[in-house]
């Protein structure tokens, strides 16, 4: 097998953290929201450090898109951490689900009518979780009580995510 680039490296970092922080979304019913705004907190400032090093190592300047990003991403858990801002997430959960199921499902089609892809593989996947995507979040908005499992079903998609991510760079790599 080939070692990975620097972009396939990336990808399966933030697979990886998509995957913790997925499963502390499903652990968060225990944890309330004080503890899941602390989780996230301490997430994006882990991410933000790492984007940051990643700029500095890399460009040898904080000032390149990584740089900023990390910079705002640190800023954002710092946010969390103090405001305990993490009921708010949950309030926008459902809007999010159903322009990222959307926004997955026209990047399906798209690649396979506009662009003639052949990759059934990667077809399916958008697909499946485009179209989970928009049904729970129809789900979350439209279904009393459901909202209360939100944390666990972010948490459920954001496993579902990092997973397609590291099928699509390890699928890519042969």
């Amino acid at each position: 097998m080939k070692k990975l680039n620097l972009d396939e490296m990336k990808t399966v970092v933030m697979s990886v953290l998509l995957m913790i922080v997925g499963i502390l979304f499903c652990c968060s019913l225990a944890m309330g929201i004080e503890g899941l705004s602390v989780v996230i907190g301490l997430v994006l400032m882990v991410v933000g450090i790492i984007f940051i090093a990643n700029s500095l190592l890399g460009e040898k300047n904080p000032f390149t898109i990584d740089g900023m990003m990390g910079i705002v991403l640190l800023s954002l858990g710092i946010l969390f951490m103090v405001s305990k801002l993490a009921g708010l997430i949950f309030i926008y959960i459902p809007w999010f689900l159903i322009v990222f199921g959307c926004v997955m499902l026209i990047d399906a089609l798209l690649g396979k009518l506009v662009r003639k892809s052949d990759d059934t593989l990667h077809f399916v996947l958008k697909l499946v979780v485009g179209v989970v995507s928009i049904v729970l979040g129809l789900c979350l908005r439209l279904i009393d009580g459901f909202a209360e499992y939100a944390s666990l079903v972010l948490g459920i998609l954001m496993i579902a995510f990092a997973i397609y991510l590291l099928i699509d760079v390890f699928i890519r790599k042969k």
